[in-house]
């Protein structure tokens, strides 16, 4: 029992330095370069454009699903809800 009260103090101090040199590194280091944001700063807005619609270009949705026996037996569980008066027509009237 003795000898785990004696760690303790220990074991937090080097928890403690941890952290801290965590938290220098996350504050006080600058971000590493990404090389995908050097090259999109290069690229002119056009050509930005022209990859987005070559990339939806490529999308092909498959409209079988919508013939599936298990789709179309699907039924609504919406509910209709009742309208109902809410205040009054003047509400600064007495």
């Amino acid at each position: 029992m003795k000898n785990l009260k004696n760690k303790r103090p220990i074991i937090l101090v080097i928890i403690l330095i941890g952290l801290l040199v965590i938290g220098y590194k996350v504050i006080f280091t600058s971000p590493s370069t990404d090389f995908l944001a050097e090259e999109s700063a290069k690229m002119s807005t056009a050509e930005k454009v022209g990859i987005i619609m070559n990339e939806v270009e490529k999308i092909s949705f498959d409209t079988k699903v919508m013939s599936d026996p298990k789709f179309t037996s699907l039924k609504s569980i919406e509910t209709i809800l009742p309208v109902l008066p809410i205040g009054k027509k003047n509400p600064f009237s007495p």
